[in-house]
């Protein structure tokens, strides 16, 4: 499962772009998430599916330090676990799930240059990250797995950085980029991003011939999430946007894709957040992420 999550987490790490936070790595939000639900329906040509709201992350704090953050599934069953790892200036150095495979932080100075990616003792990634000042320009994503290289990709994994784009609008894409990762052992990715104050404007990703945009739209509310740079499970923006997106327009070679959320708030901080998508041709589906603080 965790290799599929590893190559899902490539495909994230290729769109939602890290923004720069006050102290890159450090995570110690004035209010602390306890659990997160969740809930989804669809309903797909007249057949119709939907989960009850349930327990989806506990996450486990110790004092001011997140230890890790437990996943479960509809059933209640523990799927897995995300355990962290900080230096001694409390900055994230490793996110591990019990196996032989792990993300490693490495900074220069108060900056994160680089996250990498081992399968034991085998490099399989490498994020290099450069700054301009005290925000990130851009981000360089090298893929060393041949075998993960060589297979293509899957129209599922669009979830994790376009996660609201219609799958069948997505197949050219896929069959382009296909066509060129199959000759490739390597793969590298340049992602280049603009920004308005304290939030990512506008990311453009690279990928040899092809290239995407997203622009985002934000509220003025604060985001729960800002310093968590678990990129296995979460999204840069997520990490390090000062408020919550709200708009998301994604320009994918001749594909373009509108999401937008909305939100219930307590004061300043989400309780809960909802998608809803219809594609007019009898298909459509929501999910809502529901948040419980200490």
């Amino acid at each position: 499962m965790k290799t599929l999550c590893k190559l899902c987490t490539i495909a994230m790490v290729l769109i939602f772009v890290m923004a720069s936070c006050q102290k890159e790595g450090v995570f110690n939000p004035k209010k602390k998430i306890d659990r997160v639900y969740y809930s989804f329906r669809s309903n797909a040509y007249g057949e119709s599916t939907t989960t009850g709201k349930y327990v989806k992350e506990v996450w486990d704090w110790d004092g001011n330090i997140l230890k890790g953050i437990a996943f479960y599934d509809e059933d209640g069953d523990l799927q897995y676990t995300e355990t962290y790892s900080y230096d001694k200036n409390k900055r994230l150095s490793e996110i591990s799930w019990g196996s032989n495979s792990k993300y490693t932080m490495i900074y220069d100075g108060k900056h994160l240059s680089r996250i990498d990616y081992y399968s034991g003792s085998t490099l399989e990634e490498q994020i290099d990250i450069t700054h301009d000042g005290n925000r990130i320009s851009e981000m360089k994503i090298t893929d060393f797995d041949s075998k993960a290289a060589a297979a293509p990709m899957s129209p599922t994994i669009f979830r994790f950085f376009l996660p609201n784009f219609d799958e069948q609008s997505a197949a050219k894409v896929l069959a382009r980029i296909n066509t060129a990762k199959a000759t490739k052992s390597t793969d590298t990715y340049t992602i280049k991003f603009e920004w308005d104050g304290k939030n990512i404007k506008k990311l453009t990703e690279e990928m040899g011939p092809y290239k995407s945009t997203i622009n985002y739209t934000y509220d003025d509310m604060a985001n729960p999430f800002k310093g968590l740079f678990d990129i296995d499970e979460f999204t840069f923006l997520e990490a390090c946007s000062a408020n919550n997106v709200v708009k998301e327009t994604a320009i994918f070679e001749d594909e373009i894709d509108e999401s937008s959320y909305s939100y219930v708030y307590d004061g300043k901080y989400p309780t809960s957040k909802t998608y809803s998508y219809d594609n007019g041709e009898e298909y459509s589906y929501s999910y809502t992420y529901y948040y419980e603080y200490k």
